[in-house]
């Protein structure tokens, strides 16, 4: 984000005609939907800096942010890695070896308890669960445990996707 707004600024900070005309531009774009993402927010950001220096026929800055705000993208995408993250909801009995049944069949994997939902004698536990593959035994180990009555694992990624 630094950078993008270096480059908007030493765009424009040139030429006191394009400073007031672009101030007056982003001052009318509105949008109707709510950007939900930061990450949204930076390529939305980052398309109206191109925009700019393209148009203030600033073609050697617009590139170089190019590349670096891709480079830095890249590295970003790269240092998270490739685990999956699911959120797994397991509908079982409400005592509390069951749970601890759970989490022992849970152990290989990087797991955070989201939620416990107790209702009469049933519980709903939501786990996030990040592997390294797609293994999806996980489901099966735990469905074999006794007094689970259900389990679904869908994958997340910032939003539930169907």
């Amino acid at each position: 984000m630094t950078i993008l707004t270096a480059v908007i600024i030493v765009t424009i900070s040139s030429n006191v005609m394009l400073s007031l005309g672009m101030v007056g531009a982003l001052s009318i774009v509105r949008y109707r939907t709510a950007v939900k993402s930061p990450l949204d927010l930076m390529f939305l950001f980052w398309t109206i800096t191109t925009g700019i220096a393209v148009g203030a026929t600033y073609y050697y800055v617009g590139v170089v942010a190019f590349l670096f705000v891709s480079a830095v993208f890249f590295i970003l995408k790269s240092a998270r890695g490739s685990d999956n993250t699911y959120m797994l909801v397991v509908e079982c009995a409400a005592d509390l070896p069951i749970e601890e049944e759970i989490r022992r069949s849970l152990e290989q994997y990087q797991t955070k308890v989201r939620s416990k939902v107790v209702r009469d004698e049933r519980a709903e536990l939501t786990v996030e669960v990040i592997m390294k593959d797609d293994n999806m035994n996980v489901v099966n180990t735990i469905s074999e445990i006794e007094g689970v009555g259900d389990v679904t694992m869908v994958q997340y990624r910032g939003s539930y996707e169907a």
